[in-house]
Formats: C-alpha cells, structure tokens, sequence
C-alpha cells in the first residue's frame, strides 16, 4: 500500500506524506521497500513514530531512531518531534510513519542506498 506522494530522485526516494488529524493514522506508507537499506524521517508539525514489516503485512512496535538534532548522538528514541531529522538502516519490505498525538503535517520520509563493502 502506498500512502504519501513518492517522487524517485536518482538512487533516492523521497516520500511526501499526507496531513493527519487522528492518533496513530498512518501519514507515510510504502511498500517493496527491499532497494532501500538508509532512511530518513522529518515532519512540520506534530509527533510520529515510525513502523517496520519484514513481510509486508506484519508491522512492529515503533522502531528506535537516532536524532540528528540531539548533541547525544547516541541516544535513540521511538517518538520523533517536529523540525528535527531523524535516521535509521536496515532491511525492510514496508515502513509505515503515523502520528502520535497531535495533528501531523508535512512528514517526509528519504530513502536512499547506503554501499557496502
């Protein structure tokens, strides 16, 4: 399923997500994600958490994220706020971003292909 208006930079995806309103609503979902290992989450406004599927049906608890923003580097956290930029990797079939709280506005998922060795 795919939530959010996908535009392909390259060897990058940049999902714009869609305005929420109501508490745990989905703003931001893709699928066949398997390309992508590095990702990238930012919103305008409000709280989001973001959820993994090795399957594609199946969606975790929130996953633990690293705050750029955070003079901790190190610390991770499971609720992002606004304006800060958030980073995760790994192996995912689907992501779903959903808002926790208050009203959501412009979430933004980037996901790109980090080379390895």
């Amino acid at each position: 399923m795919l939530i959010g208006s996908p535009h392909h930079r390259g060897q990058t995806l940049l999902v714009e997500g869609v305005d929420s309103v109501g508490a745990g609503n989905p703003s931001v979902e893709v699928d066949d994600i398997q390309q992508f290992n590095e990702f990238s989450l930012q919103c305008a406004t409000g709280a989001m958490d973001v959820l993994a599927s090795l399957d594609g049906v199946t969606f975790t608890n929130p996953l633990a994220v690293e705050d750029k923003n955070s003079t901790n580097p190190l610390v991770r956290g499971t609720a992002m706020a606004a304006l800060n930029i958030y980073y995760f990797f790994g192996s995912y079939k689907a992501l779903r971003v959903r808002q926790v709280g208050g009203a959501l506005t412009g979430a933004r998922l980037l996901a790109g292909k980090m080379a390895r060795d």
